[in-house]
């Protein structure tokens, strides 16, 4: 799940009771309820008390303004109302073309099916942003992550968990 950084302790509000810890240094540690999360830190896990199991993965988002910003590169951002779309069910999910962004930089084999499931359904609006985004049009076959524009950044493995 995606959210604002803005926006944590209204997170923190909604999950009153669960157990928050955020990713830092290969690991996780528990988050004090006074501590505002700053850059690096992103990610925060959350379970309820009663169950050893993590259920949310949970990501923080940069923003100025009415601007979304990458986080790995804050010169690539995007009006805030074009950052999530509703699926036909009705869920609010993360723009497709922000996805296939964060997960260009290292992406893992479990990810070399979304471009081919992803572009073709993107308006030519949101594929023009990620070609310019990756600094060259997305690839829709497998491999298709493979010849990236770097991005700043570091991607931590979850194998740990």
């Amino acid at each position: 799940m995606a959210l604002l950084r803005r926006d944590q302790q209204s997170l923190r509000r909604h999950l009153l009771g669960w157990e928050l810890h955020y990713a830092a240094d290969g690991g996780l540690h528990a988050w004090p309820e006074e501590e505002w999360l700053e850059l690096p830190r992103h990610e925060i896990w959350a379970r309820t008390h009663d169950d050893p199991r993590w259920r949310l993965e949970l990501l923080l988002n940069e923003s100025s303004g009415g601007e979304w910003l990458f986080r790995r590169d804050p010169r690539l951002s995007r009006p805030l109302d074009e950052v999530g779309v509703t699926t036909l069910a009705g869920l609010s999910i993360l723009a497709p073309e922000i996805v296939l962004l964060h997960k260009a930089r290292l992406p893992e084999p479990k990810d070399e099916a979304d471009p081919a499931a992803v572009l073709s359904a993107l308006d030519d609006g949101r594929r023009s942003w990620l070609a310019s985004a990756l600094g060259r049009p997305p690839r829709a076959q497998v491999g298709g992550f493979a010849q990236c524009k770097p991005l700043g950044g570091s991607r931590r493995r979850r194998d740990a968990r």
